[in-house]
């Protein structure tokens, strides 16, 4: 039939089939963002609903924590830090002594940082975490360890091996 056609009717009909095609491929894509917006929509919805469910679950956790916190530490442990935690339910005179013994070690070497003290009274074992500036401060803590009432304090070859400011972990048991 486009045989039938003159020359420029010809290109008159192609110019309008080409017109309709741009059109149609624009509405499906402004079709298809509008399906994708309104996708998002209930998503949204779900998320912020569900980080409020979480958010007021949270409150009041967050508030018997730090309760919870300022209780212990005002009352069964006074003059022990942030830094140590303590496993055993009730805190008797043995377990506060050692803590300050165990700080007053690791305070009298010098550049030795020390994160945790945890005590666990069932097994009568020490688990104390610092930071050491270099494996020759290892070394002095742990001489100064083997010279105390503690048993337990080794040099691991990992040391040898660690830098500068390293974690260095330590499990002392005491009688």
């Amino acid at each position: 039939m486009l045989f039938l056609v003159t020359k420029k009717q010809k290109e008159r009909i192609l110019d309008e089939y080409h017109a309709r095609l741009i059109q149609v491929f624009t509405l499906s894509i402004v079709f298809l963002f509008v399906v994708f917006l309104g996708s998002l929509f209930p998503a949204y919805v779900t998320m912020k609903v569900d980080r409020q469910i979480v958010t007021d679950k949270l409150l009041p956790l967050q508030a018997a924590i730090e309760q919870s916190k300022s209780t212990v530490s005002a009352s069964s442990s006074p003059d022990i830090n942030n830094d140590i935690s303590i496993l055993s339910l009730d805190t008797n005179k043995r377990t506060v002594e050692i803590y300050y013994d165990i700080k007053k070690i690791y305070t009298e070497i010098p550049n030795v940082e020390l994160i945790s003290i945890q005590v666990d009274t069932l097994s009568k074992k020490i688990q104390v975490v610092a930071r050491i500036d270099d494996k020759n401060t290892a070394n002095t803590l742990v001489e100064k360890l083997k010279t105390t009432r503690y048993a337990g304090a080794n040099l691991p070859y990992s040391v040898f091996s660690q830098g500068k400011n390293f974690m260095f972990g330590q499990t002392l048991t005491y009688e």
